[in-house]
């Protein structure tokens, strides 16, 4: 701000590490001016803390460009995009579209100057499917074959649940009902599993808490417990009926991909005092929440969103992802209004080492994610994989049954 003092963002929260101390000066002072054989005493200032972050300065530029693009031809009214290291947790990117100039603040609207990237909540829809079909694997209740007859509703609490699309009964396997992104198929599944359980294993992927990347106004979201009704049930284990923000669902998202191990997600790399000295940072917390088998096999479903559709592929790698649309709650008129679309996805998916994220905020050309946000990952994982020397593919996509007869 015009005091020099951090206002918003990391120079809010680190303000008093960064700022160190004022240098001060005394000495004796007469009429004539300063006496020269007076006392003289000064004391230096000293630097604050030097902080280096996880960001990549110029992928984030270039995640922007993208970003403004693909909210602009999807007519949306925000954007965000998070890119991570799956390996490390590290965040490479944090791109929020509409952004502002930090150099001229005042002309900015107030709501684009903070970080929608963890400050918004929202309903991730059928990207949770992601974390639904993990828990049930490390269950032993689902493989990427398992059957399922999907009819063309299902009853649940007062009403139906229908899919996206029209259709009359379908034969699915799990990884089917990922790449057909089945609501009903969804939720026939999860009630194999008991509702104390499915909340547990969310809380673990760590949604309905903060991560703790360090960054001011972070939301927790909200995560129904053990004792939700049946129908709020069906509606978590396709992405509704609960809230997160996007780093949170990417840190998630990326739990599986890293071979069923949560890592906290990160923004600080290293810190260093005036003199040089490295400062020590806490350590990102880790915790296993699926089993690798169990990840593996979500993978291998997300792999099935992308072979479903040979213009969803990557040349020269393969990709894992997951799209999402979901109804939007607009606080407003506390009714659902609008939708959010989403697609996340990873690479490569033998050894994954980028995860990347888009959410975009009511669209009204359209509200597919799989159409508006899937292009922006792949435009992000294009230039985000040979930057980072990640070796293209040299195995082939799994060829997992989709239907069965």
């Amino acid at each position: 701000n015009a005091d020099g003092e951090g206002a918003a963002g990391l120079e809010y929260v680190l303000d008093g590490e960064l700022d160190g101390t004022a240098g001060k000066m005394v000495y004796d002072w007469s009429t004539y001016g300063r006496i020269p054989l007076g006392t003289n005493i000064m004391t230096p200032a000293q630097d604050g803390t030097s902080y280096q972050l996880t960001i990549d300065s110029d992928l984030n530029w270039m995640t922007e460009q993208i970003l403004a693009e693909y909210v602009k031809q999807a007519g949306a009214s925000t954007g965000k995009a998070v890119v991570m290291n799956v390996k490390t947790g590290q965040i490479l990117s944090l791109a929020n579209n509409p952004g502002f100039d930090p150099s001229n603040t005042r002309s900015a609207d107030a709501e684009d100057l903070g970080n929608r990237t963890v400050t918004e909540a929202y309903e991730p829809g059928s990207v949770q499917k992601v974390l639904t079909m993990a828990a049930l694997a490390d269950q032993g209740l689902v493989t990427p074959t398992t059957r399922v007859k999907v009819p063309a509703r299902i009853a649940s609490g007062a009403g139906y649940v229908r899919d996206s699309f029209d259709h009359g009964d379908l034969q699915l396997t799990a990884s089917g009902v990922v790449a057909q992104s089945s609501n009903i198929g969804t939720i026939l599944l999860s009630r194999q599993m008991e509702k104390s359980a499915l909340s547990q294993y969310l809380a673990a992927f760590g949604l309905g808490t903060k991560t703790g990347v360090g960054l001011p106004g972070e939301t927790s979201g909200s995560l129904p417990g053990g004792d939700m009704a049946d129908y709020t049930r069906d509606q978590v284990a396709f992405g509704q009926a609960l809230s997160v923000n996007a780093v949170q669902m990417a840190a998630a998202v990326n739990a599986v991909a890293n071979g069923g191990v949560y890592v906290q997600p990160t923004i600080i790399q290293s810190a260093t005092t005036a003199d040089g000295e490295a400062v020590e940072l806490p350590e990102p917390t880790t915790r296993r929440v699926v089993s690798e088998e169990a990840a593996t096999m979500a993978l291998e479903m997300m792999e099935s969103v992308i072979t479903l559709n040979e213009n969803r592929a990557i040349p020269g790698y393969r990709t894992g992802g997951k799209s999402g649309t979901a109804q939007r709650f607009d606080p407003t008129c506390k009714c659902y209004n609008g939708f959010t679309a989403s697609f996340v996805g990873v690479a490569p998916v033998e050894d994954p080492q980028i995860l990347v994220y888009v959410v975009l905020d009511e669209p009204t050309n359209g509200n597919l994610g799989s159409r508006l946000a899937l292009p922006a990952v792949n435009d992000i994982l294009e230039l985000a994989l040979p930057r980072y020397n990640v070796a293209p593919s040299t195995t082939p996509a799994a060829e997992t049954p989709l239907t069965f007869e």
